[in-house]
């Protein structure tokens, strides 16, 4: 997770944890300052995070995200999302998904 750039993907059965590692991942960034600016996109905000701008859409917005050096997307089921999950990370930015 030190890295500034990549992509990590959390998988696993519904109601298995993935929104929680998502949310622990993010706290351990903002915390420990490893990321300049972070942002989420998530269907439904369940916690509200320190240091995050969270955004209630299960939809990444272009042009919301040009400042963020991380970006995490929550049920991340659209190809459209996936591709743009990974163009971002090939871009320079750390990408949760």
């Amino acid at each position: 997770m030190d890295s500034p750039s990549g992509v990590i993907v959390i998988s696993g059965n519904n109601d298995s944890g993935k929104r929680s590692v998502m949310y622990s991942i993010l706290k351990y960034l903002s915390e420990n300052k490893l990321g300049d600016n972070i942002i989420s996109f998530e269907n439904t905000i369940k916690n509200s995070l320190k240091y995050v701008t969270q955004i209630n859409s299960s939809d990444i917005m272009i042009k919301n995200i040009q400042n963020f050096s991380v970006i995490a997307v929550d049920n991340n089921t659209s190809n459209k999302n996936i591709n743009e999950c990974f163009n971002l990370a090939a871009k320079g930015k750390l990408v949760i998904a």
